[in-house]
């Protein structure tokens, strides 16, 4: 009996690719039935899913999800899944194994202090498959951190940058 019941975690640092992977395969899927999420804290600021390659697709906040009736779906995609607490990674996990749906899932891995997020911990602990996106710092080596870049006057949120570990021990203990 072959088993398709997974949740999937793919997560890497920002700008790598994250977001386009999983608009990717929710356009490979377009004959399936989708559901599109997005955690509440980031659909507050933005309604969409949206990758920095210009392609987007609608979502919904992660919090009307409790009330549905998932047989309707073969596939959930949520955005920036690092916002998750722990009983929501359960819940998408339960809802998967229970109604056999692909649960496709994309965040960063840790903040710019490199503290796990609470939903990054609880995907690495209970997702079948684990997908870790790769970005190069400009030095060349393998991104690890969010380095956080203040945002200026005019800005409303501060950016951040993907560097690697050596890039962030020089600018962090200089």
């Amino acid at each position: 009996m072959e088993c398709n019941i997974m949740l999937i975690y793919c997560h890497g640092v920002v700008q790598s690719g994250k977001t386009a992977m999983l608009i990717e395969e929710y356009e490979k899927n377009e004959n399936k039935r989708r559901l599109t999420l997005k955690s509440d804290i980031s659909y507050r600021f933005n309604p969409k899913i949206e990758s920095r390659n210009g392609s987007s697709i609608s979502c919904q906040p992660f919090s009307v999800c409790r009330k549905m009736d998932f047989s309707d779906f073969d596939f959930i995609f949520v955005d920036e899944a690092q916002f998750l607490d722990e009983k929501d990674v359960f819940f998408l996990k339960e809802i998967s194994d229970r109604e056999n749906i692909i649960v496709f899932c994309s965040g960063i891995t840790s903040n710019h202090k490199l503290e796990r997020f609470d939903g990054s911990k609880a995907l690495f602990q209970l997702s079948n498959i684990d997908i870790h996106v790769k970005k190069l710092c400009t030095c060349g080596r393998s991104a690890v951190v969010n380095w956080r870049v203040y945002k200026k006057r005019n800005e409303q949120s501060d950016n951040y940058m993907p560097i690697c570990y050596v890039c962030y021990s020089k600018k962090k203990f200089k």
